[in-house]
């Protein structure tokens, strides 16, 4: 996971925090409908006029938060693909991915929140798209607004992102620990973070910048190896005006990272050869 979500979250945050009422929702004659492995199924409904860019998607199958809510989703298309993203817990979200490839085929790539960086093959089900009524998906969406599960699943919980930054550090520390030969107590200074940068930020991999340089630290060099257990007990994290690494006599290493600073590894590993 990196820096920033792109330009499409930052819009699809925008549409859905003023979403539109379920009422006033009009979908098309026709589903989409799109299978993968072991039950994994994608609805798609495209909504009237089809120049607002907007479409219902329900995603079944998949042991998931996600599984049978109808999100609305704005549609976002080029000359290479077509992506159709949400809200989910305040932060954007692709769910499906149309890409056009170069030798004319189209591929379709389902992205799941707890896992983005893996994507699902789906395929387009002919039969079961004739037998989709649009106006299931609908009444449905609309159930789940009265009931509160779209609020539920789609508004913001800082609780829940910063457990999900800390469980991200979990298996960066475990590298480390692997590497290095220690399991340093590694914290965020939540205070330092606001509501904006968890929304579009990766806070999880900002602050796992120096525990990746400590891993590649003790894979260079066995020097380094010895000497990272004995030195480093700590790691603190916050976010800052600019990039500052210090260690402390008493083992803490002090991490201020900014979302713009680039070579972020880099920085820290430099400083960690020449503190060590």
């Amino acid at each position: 996971m990196g820096a920033r979500f792109s330009t499409l979250m930052v819009t699809v945050l925008a549409v859905f925090n003023g979403a539109a009422q379920a009422a006033d929702l009009t979908v098309g004659k026709y589903v989409k409908v799109y299978r993968g492995d072991e039950g994994v199924r994608v609805a798609v409904a495209v909504l009237e006029p089809r120049s607002d860019n907007k479409a219902l998607i329900q995603v079944s199958g998949v042991a998931t938060a996600i599984d049978g809510i109808v999100l609305l989703h704005e549609v976002d298309e080029n000359r290479s693909r077509v992506a159709f993203g949400t809200t989910i817990g305040g932060r954007g979200h692709t769910t499906l991915i149309v890409n056009k490839e170069n030798w004319g085929g189209t591929t379709f790539s389902l992205r799941l929140p707890e896992n983005v960086r893996q994507s699902l093959i789906v395929a387009y089900d002919e039969e079961a798209s004739r037998e989709f009524k649009a106006q299931e998906l609908l009444a449905i969406h609309k159930k789940q607004q009265q009931d509160g599960s779209l609020a539920q699943l789609q508004d913001f919980d800082r609780a829940v992102h910063e457990g999900e930054a800390e469980a991200d550090l979990k298996s960066v520390i475990e590298d480390v620990a692997a590497a290095c030969g220690v399991t340093p107590e590694v914290s965020v200074d939540w205070a330092t973070v606001t509501d904006t940068q968890i929304k579009q930020l990766s806070i999880g991999s900002y602050c796992g910048k120096p525990l990746t340089a400590m891993r590649q630290a003790c894979e260079d060099s066995e020097a380094l190896r010895a000497a990272v257990p004995v030195r480093i007990k700590v790691v603190q994290c916050s976010m800052g005006e600019r990039l500052r690494l210090r260690l402390s006599e008493a083992g803490a290493l002090t991490w201020t990272t900014n979302e713009d600073a680039a070579n972020q590894v880099e920085f820290a590993k430099n400083y960690l050869l020449n503190e060590l």
